[in-house]
């Protein structure tokens, strides 16, 4: 188990929305994420969410088979950046909430669809790594993706738990140091 200052369980935020739709991995794959780490850490699950993002956060919290917290819609972007700092991870869309955790230095995982990640991903990919399936159409400046959203549907919910559990277990390394 995740050893944390406390031994309170780790606290794992996702972040399914983003403004373009080629940007939204699907939610499916986000509750398997978080049902994954609430079995295997004993994780409780926060989901953050602007007011337009409300209904695909609710989405993943439908095809969850454990409990989350759903903050969607229910904070300021200051309050979003205060939640992100009480988190152990944070699993993002490339979007705005994936880099105030970089900026505020919490780990995290950002998942890269269209989007050019040596223009946007953090400048530390230890703490900080991205998800990413190279497809020949990416990047793109699509909002809609005119062909298959291969570059987001292409990454596996291994890949992301994959990364996530490093982060996490780096962390419990740490505290056994």
């Amino acid at each position: 188990m995740h050893c944390l200052p406390g031994g309170r369980r780790p606290w794992l935020g996702i972040h399914a929305g983003a403004r373009a739709p080629s940007r939204r991995w699907l939610p499916q794959r986000f509750a398997t994420l978080a049902d994954h780490f609430a079995r295997r850490y004993g994780a409780r699950i926060i989901l953050t969410g602007g007011p337009d993002e409300e209904e695909t956060v609710a989405e993943v919290q439908r095809r969850m088979a454990g409990l989350a917290v759903n903050l969607a819609g229910q904070t300021s972007l200051g309050g979003l950046a205060g939640v992100i700092a009480q988190l152990d991870l944070f699993i993002s869309n490339d979007t705005g909430p994936a880099h105030l955790a970089n900026a505020i230095d919490v780990p995290s995982v950002t998942i890269f669809g269209p989007e050019d990640p040596a223009r946007w991903a953090s400048l530390d990919p230890e703490r900080h790594p991205i998800a990413l399936h190279p497809v020949p159409c990416s990047p793109c400046g699509y909002n809609d993706c005119p062909i298959d959203h291969r570059c987001l549907r292409w990454i596996e919910e291994d890949t992301v738990i994959r990364l996530g559990e490093q982060l996490l277990d780096e962390g419990a390394a740490a505290c056994n140091a």
